[in-house]
């Protein structure tokens, strides 16, 4: 009868604590990610040294390697039922091996992962913030830049007093922000076009030196213009057009700030550019939905499929309110991202 090798005991317990270090190595990647997108101090917290637990997954992928080809060496020989736990443990090793290769594979992954994320840790002293969007209702956000910058897109909804109307009424969920969304100073104020529900620009306090950028100042010279704005932000005017607005007197932007690319589409329905929009992998848009004056939600959602963002976010959903969920939950729309009055939401670089 062959002689058997008798199976690495040390393999096995080196595979439990394995196991034991990837959950650490899990929760120390979720402590990363939550650093990054809740702005936690967690750099500090110590688990597992990365090239230790590399060096153990070099080691139990080495081992199962080899046990597994010892043992199918044997099982070739064996011919006799005597033989037969050496064809299992053969088969049990190959199972083993592969088993390690792949975790060490993933884990490869994982910590490249980290160490990108380690190369984009914020210096000592410096805190860490991200670009976010207020919703205010309706058509109406702000965005602030991690510098600190705020852009107003379309002021109008969110203020506890709208002037000139009265059709939109202040957010009563005690949580929410009961400024409106106005209590930022600006820096820069975006207007799409001039209707009464997108141009109140007078809710805004402006910061000296506040530049305010209209559909007429995006569309002087008849084209659809471009402005740097300094430190990575960019606002670009891009075509908009509905039943009651030309083109040539409304706009949308793709707004760019700290590398992340927002389509605000204004009073829109379905346009030509949005065809050239896919190639620009936008991370936001946002569609307005009414089915009145502009896209319903069957038009609105090819448009989402058309443009291709990675986070379509519905708006401007009827006439007189300031939201609609019922309406917004009916968008079959891919990537949907749903943001009610009063949300802020950190804007993510999405790969």
């Amino acid at each position: 009868m062959a002689r058997t090798t008798q199976p690495a005991y040390s393999s096995v317990s080196a595979l439990i604590l394995l196991y034991f270090f990837c959950a650490l190595r899990i929760f120390r990647l979720r402590a990363i990610s939550a650093f990054f997108f809740k702005n936690s101090s967690i750099w500090d917290c110590t688990f597992i040294p990365s090239k230790v637990l590399s060096f153990l997954f070099t080691v139990l992928n080495d081992v199962t390697r080899k046990n597994a080809q010892n043992y199918a060496r044997e099982a070739a020989n064996a011919e006799t039922a005597d033989n037969r736990m050496v064809m299992e443990c053969a088969g049990a090793w190959h199972e083993a091996a592969f088993d390690a290769r792949t975790v060490y594979k993933n884990l490869k992954s994982l910590l490249e992962m980290e160490q990108r994320a380690r190369r984009k840790r914020p210096k000592k002293g410096r805190s860490f913030t991200m670009a976010k969007l207020f919703y205010q209702g309706h058509g109406s956000y702000r965005i602030t830049a991690d510098d600190g910058r705020v852009i107003y897109v379309d002021p109008y909804a969110g203020a506890d007093t709208i002037p000139l109307h009265k059709l939109l009424h202040p957010c009563q969920d005690p949580q929410k922000d009961k400024s409106g969304g106005y209590d930022l100073p600006a820096d820069f104020i975006l207007v799409t076009h001039q209707h009464g529900d997108h141009n109140q620009i007078q809710l805004v306090t402006q910061k000296p030196g506040c530049r305010v950028i209209t559909n007429a100042e995006a569309l002087a010279g008849g084209k659809h213009n471009s402005f740097d704005l300094g430190g990575g932000l960019t606002v670009e005017a891009v075509e908009a057009k509905n039943l009651n607005h030309s083109p040539e007197k409304c706009v949308g932007f793709i707004i760019t700030v700290d590398s992340v690319k927002i389509y605000a589409s204004g009073d829109t329905s379905t346009t030509e550019q949005m065809k050239s929009f896919a190639a620009r992998e936008l991370d936001y848009a946002l569609f307005p939905l009414d089915g009145v004056f502009n896209m319903g939600l069957k038009e609105g959602a090819e448009c989402a499929r058309i443009v291709g963002a990675k986070h379509n976010i519905p708006i401007h959903l009827k006439p007189g309110a300031l939201y609609d969920r019922k309406k917004a939950d009916k968008w079959d729309a891919p990537n949907k991202l749903i943001v009610e009055p009063g949300d802020e939401i950190e804007l993510c670089k999405t790969p």
